[in-house]
């Protein structure tokens, strides 16, 4: 992250979106206000009538619970299993 910052400093970027956090995960929003980040409402748009489902709300919870619990390389691992799945999906 900080390699990306300085590219993006010395190539005249002046703003890093440092992504979505749950207001429920303090620590994160601490880190991210340490460095001048700014929080901004995010506005969600659904194009169904059905509401989002709460099971796969908890579902990803449970999951950003064991993961922040875990040893580094099993976090690595996981974390490169989830992205290939996620952009497989976006591809």
């Amino acid at each position: 992250m900080w390699t990306a910052m300085q590219w993006g400093g010395t190539h005249g970027f002046r703003c890093l979106d440092f992504g979505r956090t749950d207001l429920d995960n303090r620590g994160l929003r601490d880190f991210k206000s340490r460095w001048g980040a700014t929080e901004m409402p995010l506005i969600y748009s659904h194009l169904s009538d059905a509401p989002p489902r709460p099971a796969r709300h908890l579902a990803m919870k449970a999951l950003s619970r064991v993961i922040r619990s875990s040893p580094p390389i099993i976090c690595r691992g996981l974390g490169e299993l989830l992205y290939r799945r996620a952009a497989g999906r976006f591809a």
